[in-house]
């Protein structure tokens, strides 16, 4: 009979993952428990309490860390050791479990999302939090590797001749996980008046955002840049912002084809009010309902430089001041289509308005491309005589509170996802379903803060990825952003924003006219530039949202489904209507849908 082999531990299993056996032939290969050495404790990263004491000591108690972590030398392992570590890397959920075997080296060298990016490291706030770090979309993952989440740390696009650099001019450190004040983006507006706004990442970086093709202009021309901001490295990036829901024009008909059903810039049935003074309203994306300005490209032709005069002649103060007055502001509305306000909305396949905009947050620009004159990117929609359709959850999916939650919320350590929900039309008991994300689209995590501004103030805004996250999501614009897992069935979720927009994330390459530089950090171009289902720098595209006015987030939500049912996820025709009665609707209606 076979005896028994002695039980491991845990805490020796472990250490003998990564500590290969000596090479003397002499050892035996099963040792008795008489000749087991103590295990030998290896180095740790510092906790953010003694990193804290550890800065305190060195002079610099209050700046935000970024150390890089290091791999583990793994040659000697055999294929079976190796396999197994990358078990125990996965299956970690703390790095508590993992002190005496490198901790974070340990992740960083065994984690199948680690082992093969060129850069991991770990961003230390002296607030007392802490996270992963890497350059590589594809090694970020929407889950925790050992606990802590993964954010996507940008280059900082610096100018090329080497500036003389000064000192942080802010004595506060940049939280970002907290929402900026407007004391310090008055300062910034006045330390940098070439910049429309700035982005902070939560990976530790704050980029000036600057208008588009002028990014390469400034890194050539800047002779002074500050070393850090709020303690935060500081970088430039372009202006690239895209709508996610296409403007609806007049003389559109219900869809492109006899089964579509459009209904990309609903958002939310909000009561104001109570009692009689009660207000019913359904938010919608005010860009779907006006006229699309001047958009730019990269193309350097006579029709390019001819829109950017425009653009410039638009941002002069003599001709801001007299599109403002009267008169002019009244033709340029009724002839350029600017203003939302009055125009009916239907739903895709019904002739019969839904009702009509009486409300909006925005006073978009004629000229100047999107976001430009958008603080909100908000609109009502009001009926008076006939009820409005009801907004629902979708089948399977969470439900949502019945008011918004902070959007400082959504900063800290917690996931998040988009929901998008389905239009029930008072008269028709079906539900409708339109162009949603797909299902890898779910589970998402806030990567930043956008900021804008002008003379007159400021706009806020979340920016948010998806694990697989290699194609724009059209018609998604009026998707809730909620705090929580799309999973969550026994409690009801916090709604926070709408998506509006989506934007390029800021690798080099955005930047017209420059190389990246090193582009060694960065995902190599895909070998096949037809296989969309590859993360890559120029298809990685962040979401985006802005926050919501003060009288919307003490508005009652009115989501009719009490009890979760089914989230299919997939965008499908009515199944009660036929393509000939869509056709036949379509063909008779000729005023922009909403749904």
């Amino acid at each position: 009979m076979t005896p028994a082999k002695r039980p491991v531990s845990s805490y020796d299993s472990r250490e003998s993952l990564i500590s290969p056996p000596p090479s003397s032939p002499s050892r035996p290969s099963s040792p008795t428990p008489e000749k087991i050495a103590e295990p030998r404790k290896r180095a740790r990263l510092n906790s953010p309490e003694e990193q804290w004491r550890h800065d305190y000591q060195n002079g610099s108690p209050y700046e935000p860390v970024l150390i890089t972590i290091e791999k583990l030398c793994f040659d000697t392992l055999s294929d079976a050791t190796l396999l197994q570590n990358r078990e125990i890397a996965s299956h970690t959920n703390t790095l508590q479990s993992l002190v005496t075997v490198g901790g974070e080296r340990f992740l960083r060298t065994f984690h199948p999302r680690f082992e093969s990016t060129s850069y991991v490291g770990m961003f230390v706030h002296p607030s007392g939090y802490r996270h992963w770090v890497v350059c590589n979309p594809e090694s970020a993952p929407t889950t925790t590797i050992g606990g802590l989440y993964v954010h996507i740390l940008p280059t900082a696009m610096q100018p090329f001749n080497n500036p003389s650099t000064f000192s942080d001019p802010f004595h506060e450190v940049i939280d970002p996980r907290k929402v900026l004040r407007d004391s310090f983006l008055v300062l910034l507006r006045e330390m940098f008046p070439y910049a429309v706004g700035c982005t902070v990442y939560k990976a530790g970086l704050i980029n000036l955002i600057v208008k588009r093709g002028k990014g390469y202009k400034l890194l050539e021309t800047l002779s002074q840049w500050p070393g850090s901001i709020g303690g935060l490295r500081v970088g430039i990036e372009e202006l690239a912002i895209t709508p996610t829901v296409a403007p609806v024009e007049w003389g559109m008909g219900a869809g492109a084809s006899p089964n579509a059903v459009q209904m990309g810039s609903a958002g939310l049935k909000l009561r104001f009010g109570e009692g009689a003074q009660a207000v019913v309203a359904i938010t919608v994306a005010t860009h779907v309902f006006v006229s699309s300005p001047l958009s730019l490209s990269a193309t350097q032709n006579l029709k390019e430089k001819g829109k950017r005069a425009m653009i410039k002649i638009a941002r002069l103060e003599p001709i801001l001041t007299l599109s403002k007055s009267r008169p002019v502001a009244w033709i340029l509305q009724k002839t350029l289509g600017t203003c939302p306000l009055g125009k009916k909305v239907y739903l895709a396949n019904s002739m019969d308005p839904v009702g009509t905009i009486t409300r909006t947050y925005d006073k978009p620009s004629s000229i100047i491309p999107y976001p430009k004159g958008y603080l909100h990117d908000l609109s009502l929609v009001t009926s008076e005589h006939k009820p409005l359709p009801e907004i629902v959850p979708p089948l399977n999916g969470p439900r949502l509170n019945d008011t918004f939650a902070d959007p400082e919320t959504a900063l800290g350590a917690t996931p998040v996802f988009t929901l998008k929900h389905k239009v029930q039309s008072p008269t028709n008991p079906e539900i409708f379903v339109g162009d949603v994300m797909s299902s890898e689209q779910k589970a998402e995590l806030v990567e930043a803060t956008q900021y804008f501004w002008d003379k007159h103030g400021f706009t806020r805004s979340l920016l948010w990825r998806t694990e697989h996250d290699y194609t724009p999501v059209a018609g998604a614009s009026g998707s809730v952003l909620c705090i929580g897992l799309p999973t969550e069935r026994k409690h009801p979720v916090a709604p926070v924003l709408f998506q509006n927009y989506q934007t390029a994330f800021p690798f080099p390459w955005n930047l017209k006219l420059t190389e990246p530089r090193p582009s060694k950090q960065y995902t190599e171009d895909p070998k096949d530039l037809d296989d969309i289902k590859h993360v890559w720098a120029r298809n990685f595209q962040l979401k985006g949202g802005f926050f919501l006015p003060e009288e919307i987030r003490s508005a009652t939500i009115l989501a009719q489904r009490t009890q979760p049912q089914t989230w299919s996820g997939v965008g499908t025709a009515p199944a009660s209507s036929s393509a000939g009665d869509m056709a036949k609707a379509k063909s008779k209606r000729k005023f922009p849908s909403l749904f």
